[in-house]
């Protein structure tokens, strides 16, 4: 472990930011389409609609660690991103019409019961963004991991797109 990362978890220990698990919590039931009302309802009960940083683990592994002007709103969205539905006799999710990493990280990897820990910060974006990157580094989520495997594969397979092109150019002339 570096200096800085040292540091950075002592600066946010400091601060009460870590350990995340004394943050107000709840358990939900990702991916379970049977489930959704009462889920949606406790996210409703429970949750603030406030600024703040939001943890969410499942097995006390760390899965995403995320940053909300409207926690109560975010944490919904990721909720609905993990939902099965049925949609013309296929299997889908909420997510499946939104570009980016995080709904295919909700739909795929956090089925199941997993914890939500929020706290609200009310100062400026930026601080919760600091916030968020910090706690991102230090705690380290499985979905930086996740991320950057889709970032690897997509860079592959442009490379591969591009290869394929200039090959059929060629065959072409």
């Amino acid at each position: 472990m570096s200096a800085i990362h040292t540091a950075s978890k002592r600066f946010l220990q400091e601060l009460g930011f870590l350990p995340y698990k004394k943050w107000p919590q709840l358990r939900l039931e990702h991916a379970n389409a049977r489930e959704t009302k009462s889920e949606r309802g406790k996210i409703n009960r429970f949750v603030p609609q406030a600024h703040g940083i939001y943890i969410y683990t499942q097995n006390n592994e760390v899965l995403y660690v995320g940053k909300a002007v409207n926690l109560r709103a975010r944490i919904h969205q990721h909720f609905k991103s993990s939902v099965f539905v049925e949609r013309d006799g296929r299997k889908g999710s909420a997510g499946d019409q939104e570009n980016g990493d995080w709904p295919a990280f909700f739909r795929d990897q956090c089925a199941g019961p997993v914890t939500v820990h929020w706290t609200e910060i009310s100062e400026h974006e930026n601080a919760r963004r600091i916030l968020e990157l910090m706690l991102e580094w230090v705690i380290n989520p499985k979905f930086v991991h996740f991320r950057e495997q889709r970032r690897k594969f997509r860079t592959s397979r442009k490379q591969q797109e591009k290869a394929q092109a200039k090959l059929s150019t060629r065959t072409a002339s």
